[in-house]
């Protein structure tokens, strides 16, 4: 568990293969809070992406469409569909069905595109 952010440059060089932060840990859920419609995210300590986990909204641009056919944003990568309980990798060709659950890779500014993309919101 790291309390001070500053010390995880240590951390690597000591073996330490992951690390825990409670001050992360809080801004995970505070960002929970703020994306709104998302069923996850957490954020890297020395990284500026957060990995989101969303549901494709029946309807929305994303129901029914090829992943490499949404024109994502560049800093969002599609890492995984979850359908009915089973994961799987995406891909370019897999397609997206309402009630999926999505994860991505985003940078904080792409995230309002993805979820415009997976929801049926304006």
């Amino acid at each position: 568990m790291v309390h001070k952010l500053a010390l995880l440059s240590l951390l690597d060089s000591a073996g330490v293969d992951v690390a825990l932060s409670p001050r992360t840990a809080t801004a995970d859920g505070v960002m929970r809070f703020v994306r709104g419609d998302v069923a996850a995210v957490a954020t890297f300590l020395e990284s500026d992406a957060e990995v989101l986990e969303l549901e494709v909204e029946q309807g929305s641009p994303a129901d029914n469409s090829l992943v490499r056919d949404l024109k994502l944003p560049k800093g969002v990568l599609i890492g995984a569909i979850v359908r009915d309980g089973k994961p799987q990798i995406a891909r370019g060709r897999s397609r997206l069905r309402g009630r999926d659950h999505v994860v991505a890779f985003a940078t904080p500014d792409s995230v309002r595109e993805v979820h415009r993309l997976l929801t049926c919101d304006d």
